[in-house]
C-alpha cells in the first residue's frame, strides 16, 4: 500500500509540475492530478499511523513511557520535520520553507502519536473525528481562500459530467511570512495542514491498535471494508449535494464539492473510505500469499524507500526546471509548461520503471545513503 502512495505521487507530480491543465490531454491530466494525486497523500499518512501501531506492539511493556532524550520515535519524528524543512528549501527555494509540505507533516504525525500512544484507540478516533469536523469552519475564520488566489474553479473534464463536483484553487499557496501566517499555514492553510490531514494518521494509529486486538480476523477485514464503503458512499453523496453550490463551499460547509485544496468534508470521507477498502483489500489479496514474485519484490523496495524516491523524484523534477528557466532568463519559465501532459506522465511512468533496477541495486550496497538509511543511523536502535 505504500508503494501505491509512492508511486501515485510520482504519477501526480510529473504532469502537474511539467505540464499545464489546459495544454491537451485534459483527462491525462486528471487522472494524474485527481485519479491517482488525491488518494497519495491519505495513505500515506494512514500508513504514517498504522505504522506506529506495529512499532508499538513489538515493544516490551514498559516502553510506552516517554523519555524524551531516548525515546527514539521522537527523534525520528523531529528529524524527519527538520528533513520537510530542508527539503522545501532545497527544492522550491527559501519562499517555500513554511509553505507546509507532506513531510512536515508526517514528521508532526510522528510526534503527536507519540505522545499520545498511551490513550486508548478510541481516542484516536474520536480525536481523529473532531480534527476534521472542525476544520472547515477554522478555514472559513482563516481565510483559506484568499491565500490560495482568491477562488476556487471547476476542475476540467469531470466538470462536462458532474458540474461543480469538484473544485480546484485558482493558483498555488501564497501564505505571508509573519507569525500568524505561519501558525495558520501549519495548522488550516498551507499545502498540508494539521487540519484535517492529521486524522488520517490518527484514525491508522487507532485502527491499527484494534486491528492487534482482533488479531487480523477476516470479520475485522470486512468490517473495515464496509466501513470504507460507507465513506465512500457518504462522500460522494454530500459532493453531489454540494456541487449546486459555489466552490466556496467546500471551505466552510459540511456539504460541499470535492476538493483537494483544501481537503474538503466529503472529500476526507471520500478518501478514507478509499483508504480503508483498499487497506481491507490488499490484507485479503496480499498478506497470507506465501507466493514471491518480481512484483512484490518492486513494490517492497518501493516502500523500503519511499522517502527517499519522495525526495529524489521532486529533484529531478525541479532542478532540471530551475537550471533551464535560469539559462533562459527567468527561473520559473518552464514550470508547468514544459512539456504536455501525456509526456509528462510517461516520463514520471518512465522512471517509476527506472526504479526497477536501481532499488535492487541499492538493495544489494544495504541502502547506503538512502534518507532511510541515514535516518536508521541517526536514531539507533537502543543497546
Amino acid at each position: 500500500m505504500r508503494a501505491l502512495a509512492i508511486a501515485f505521487m510520482v504519477l501526480c507530480h510529473f504532469p502537474i509540475f511539467l505540464s499545464a491543465p489546459d495544454a491537451g490531454y485534459t483527462w491525462v491530466y486528471f487522472f494524474s492530478n485527481h485519479v491517482v494525486g488525491d488518494f497519495a497523500a491519505p495513505f500515506f499518512l494512514f500508513l504514517v499511523g498504522l505504522s506506529q501501531a506495529v512499532s508499538q506492539a513489538r515493544l516490551p511493556p514498559g516502553a510506552a513511557l516517554l523519555d524524551l532524550p531516548r525515546d527514539r520515535t521522537m527523534k525520528r519524528g523531529a528529524l524527519i520535520v527538520l528533513c520537510g524543512f530542508l527539503f522545501s528549501l532545497a527544492v522550491r527555494g527559501p519562499h517555500a520553507l513554511f509553505e507546509w509540505d507532506v513531510l512536515t507533516l508526517i514528521g508532526t504525525c510522528v510526534l503527536a502519536i507519540r505522545l499520545l500512544r498511551g490513550l486508548p484507540p478510541a481516542a484516536f478516533l474520536g480525536l481523529a473525528a473532531a480534527l476534521v469536523l472542525a476544520a472547515p469552519p477554522l478555514r472559513s475564520h482563516s481565510g483559506y481562500v484568499a491565500q490560495w488566489g482568491g477562488s476556487l474553479d471547476p476542475v476540467p473534464g469531470i466538470s462536462g459530467l458532474l458540474p461543480g463536483i469538484l473544485v480546484d484553487p485558482v493558483d498555488e499557496y501564497a501564505g505571508g511570512g509573519g507569525l500568524r501566517s505561519i501558525l495558520t499555514g501549519f495548522f488550516l492553510n498551507g499545502y498540508f495542514p494539521v487540519l484535517p490531514w492529521m486524522a488520517f494518521s490518527l484514525s491508522g494509529y487507532g485502527l491499527g491498535r484494534l486491528q492487534q486486538k482482533a488479531d487480523f480476523s477476516r470479520r475485522f477485514d470486512l468490517a473495515l471494508g464496509a466501513a470504507g464503503l460507507v465513506g465512500l458512499a457518504a462522500g460522494a453523496a454530500l459532493a453531489l449535494l454540494g456541487s449546486a453550490g459555489p466552490g466556496l463551499r467546500a471551505v466552510d460547509s459540511y456539504v460541499a464539492p470535492l476538493s483537494f485544496y483544501p481537503d474538503s468534508f466529503p472529500m476526507f470521507l471520500f478518501q478514507l473510505g478509499l483508504t480503508l477498502a483498499t487497506f481491507a483489500l490488499l490484507r485479503r489479496l496480499c498478506d497470507r500469499s506465501p507466493r514471491e514474485t518480481g512484483l512484490r519484490r518492486y513494490l517492497r523496495r518501493l516502500s523500503r524507500y519511499s522517502l527517499t524516491i519522495y525526495v529524489l523524484h521532486h529533484i529531478l523534477i525541479f532542478w532540471p526546471l530551475w537550471i533551464m528557466g535560469w539559462a533562459a532568463g527567468s527561473r520559473t519559465m518552464f514550470y508547468e509548461h514544459l512539456c504536455s501532459p501525456l509526456a509528462a506522465f510517461i516520463a514520471g511512468a518512465a522512471f517509476l520503471g527506472s526504479l526497477a533496477v536501481l532499488l535492487e541495486r541499492w538493495d544489494r550496497a544495504r541502502g547506503r545513503w538512502s534518507l532511510e538509511w541515514i535516518l536508521a543511523r541517526a536514531t539507533p536502535k537502543p543497546g
